[in-house]
């Protein structure tokens, strides 16, 4: 079985299952959550034990520039040049990102939306991940309730 989990989370995972104790005020500050959970181990019998949720999400930020010449999103050379931000929130099911202008002095409610994917990956048996990806559903109205709750999120 598939799970979300983020990379910000292998440190408490490794922490946890290597039995390293943290400060409650350590594991306050981090932003991660253990995965140990999912790591199946077999009891003496070969019984596997059952795994569960961690979370039902996982983020991402993913910087890039807008090249006017050709219209398109590129990776930046600097990082004075970056003037895009995609804001992607992944669920079981779903990918959904917001491409968003982006300046330094200017929150994020205030930027200005310029495109939305919506990926559906409820039929991605793992071999190819990136299958899933090749038609963006966000402007289908099938998808309006998809978009609504994962932008909310």
């Amino acid at each position: 079985e598939n799970q979300i989990v983020s990379l910000v989370s292998i440190y408490p995972t490794i922490a946890e299952l290597s039995g390293v104790s943290m400060t409650s005020d350590l594991r306050n500050k981090m932003h991660g959550q253990s995965f140990a959970s999912l790591v199946s181990f077999q009891d003496q019998f070969g019984i596997e034990e059952k795994r569960k949720r961690i979370r039902p999400y996982a983020f991402s930020v993913v910087a890039r520039c807008f090249d006017r010449s050709t219209e398109l999103l590129v990776t930046c050379e600097r990082k004075d040049q970056i003037n895009v931000l995609g804001y992607s929130v992944r669920s079981e099911e779903w990918r959904y990102t917001e491409w968003r202008t982006f300046q330094t002095d200017v929150p994020y409610a205030n930027s200005f939306l310029l495109e939305r994917e919506l990926y559906d990956h409820s039929q991605d048996d793992g071999t190819d991940p990136d299958e899933s990806e090749l038609k963006n559903v966000a402007k289908e109205a099938a998808s309006n309730n998809v978009v609504t709750i994962l932008s909310g999120v």
